[in-house]
């Protein structure tokens, strides 16, 4: 299973051993956002708590030149239009999580002549 690492130690006890370590999963997020599974993306960006975990989110949002981000923030206009403001108060609280994950090419993307409007 992705996220999975096997790790060896040695144990005084008993010799080497094999074991699945307690390494957390890395986070999987819905592809593509949309309004639908908004929710769902904001229950997996917000319980990403282990640095593995915060880097493998940055790492997955900012490929592509951070085209998830873009999508994200592409559902800005449409909630907005519908006054759908759990959707909006939702929306801004995955991309202030996802700004707090400190990732270079994310915060330059947002600081971008394109988004700042």
């Amino acid at each position: 299973e992705e996220g999975t690492m096997v790790a060896a130690y040695h144990d005084s006890n008993s010799g080497p051993q094999s074991v699945a370590s307690n390494m957390p999963q890395s986070p999987q997020l819905p592809n593509p956002p949309g309004l639908a599974n908004l929710e769902e993306i904001a229950d997996t960006i917000a319980a990403v708590q282990h640095m593995q975990q915060r880097d493998s989110l940055a790492m997955f949002i900012s490929q592509n030149e951070c085209s998830y981000l873009k999508s994200l923030l592409s559902l800005f206009p449409s909630a907005e239009s519908r006054g759908d403001y759990g959707s909006l108060a939702t929306l801004a609280a995955c991309i202030k999580t996802i700004l707090l994950l400190n990732d270079p090419s994310i915060i330059e993307l947002i600081v971008s002549d394109e988004l700042i409007f």
